[in-house]
């Protein structure tokens, strides 16, 4: 065959013949069967190239048959193994036995073990692995036949099988929506179904809590909703029933904060939003109430001051910084009268000079000066004053 020839199942592509090991068979009287075995050494004779070699037992037949003779005989097959080995010339065997040669029956024909390789399936040729007097191992592969049918339906098993394979997975994702498993390790506190119970999704079916790992809820306004992230640590204190004035303190972690504000507020102007803050104890119970203290921002050295010092003009900052000398605020109030406090010459502000700042942040009570003041200059606080007599 060549390539692309079309071939048929069953058709001869090529002969395979053994080159080490040739074989014949011959009979032995029956009295020896149970002597001779399959692997026993033989002594084997080629009396027409006169030569003698030594071969071994490869098999032999348990018929037993009456020969040409009359003797009643069975057959032996006997094998020689190595290389330029004759073929197609007379042999018989001579086997010792107990001190006595039996000599075969009958001479058998050297042979070569040899094997017709036929085609498997019908196909085209596509392309041969072999050529001729070459050497072959068992298993290599002696001719590749094409089918494009077959690798059509190949492709459609596979395309099949991701199909299906997609589907079981969908069904075994649908199939754990119906093992129901706690979220969380706790008290069962309330069973709300029973067995046999038809029940839809999203219903209720227990409740489940830890008093170890508990959670407490509030809100913070949206004033204060940047300074707050998930993760930040908070100082819990709760009041002890029974223990006036006594609080206890214990550590918790932002959990949640809420995206939507609450819908019910105590004033209209200003927006406020759910928190969530675990924290382990087992000294609390549900429903207590308590106080959360974030710590939004730590700062180490800021200069700060009273936060009701500061002015605004302009989109701009400012706070009025004393100039005192040697006087101190009680001597220019015995001496001058307050009229105002925006540094006119009988003003509290007088002997002080208005400064621009720059703001960082601010806890409502302190604000941070990042530049404008330095440390130890005094600012002045805004203050009403009645007409003073001298």
């Amino acid at each position: 065959m060549k390539e692309s020839d079309i071939v048929s199942k069953g058709s001869p592509i090529c002969k395979v013949v053994k080159t080490d090991e040739v074989y014949f068979t011959v009979a032995f009287p029956a009295w020896l069967f149970e002597n001779i075995d399959q692997g026993q050494q033989i002594k084997v004779i080629l009396p027409e190239l006169e030569q003698e070699a030594m071969g071994y037992v490869r098999g032999k037949s348990s018929v037993f048959y009456t020969n040409e003779n009359g003797f009643l005989v069975f057959d032996v097959e006997i094998a020689l193994k190595g290389e330029n080995l004759p073929v197609k010339t007379k042999a018989y065997c001579i086997f010792e036995h107990k001190g006595q040669k039996v000599r075969s029956l009958n001479e058998g024909v050297v042979t070569l073990e040899e094997n017709i390789i036929k085609s498997t399936a019908d196909g085209i040729v596509k392309s041969i692995k072999i050529s001729r007097f070459s050497n072959i191992t068992r298993k290599q592969l002696v001719v590749e036949l094409l089918d494009d049918e077959i690798l059509k339906q190949i492709e459609n098993k596979k395309a099949q099988i991701e199909q299906i394979s997609g589907e079981i997975s969908e069904c075994k994702n649908e199939l754990r929506k119906f093992l129901i498993r706690s979220p969380l390790e706790g008290i069962i506190s309330n069973i709300n179904i029973v067995e046999g119970q038809l029940i839809n999704e999203g219903e209720k079916i227990a409740v489940i809590w830890n008093p170890q790992n508990l959670v407490f809820e509030s809100k913070i306004s949206e004033l204060e909703l940047n300074r707050v992230k998930k993760g930040q640590k908070v100082i819990l204190q709760f009041e002890m029933p029974g223990r006036i004035g006594v609080q206890e303190t214990v550590n918790g972690t932002v959990e949640y904060i809420g995206l939507q504000p609450l819908e019910k507020v105590e004033d209209a102007n200003i927006s406020f939003y759910p928190i969530k803050i675990s924290f382990k104890s087992s000294k609390f119970k549900r429903g207590i109430h308590g106080t959360a203290k974030i710590m939004a921002l730590v700062k180490q050295n800021a200069l700060c001051i009273p936060i009701e010092a500061l002015r605004e003009e302009n989109g701009k900052y400012y706070v009025w910084v004393k100039k005192l000398n040697n006087k101190n605020t009680s001597e220019i109030l015995k001496e001058d009268r307050i009229v105002d406090e925006y540094g006119s010459k009988a003003s509290y502000y007088r002997n002080a000079e208005k400064r621009d700042v720059v703001v960082g942040e601010n806890n409502k009570q302190y604000v941070e000066i990042l530049n404008g003041l330095k440390e130890g200059e005094e600012v002045v606080l805004p203050q009403a004053y009645a007409n003073i007599q001298k």
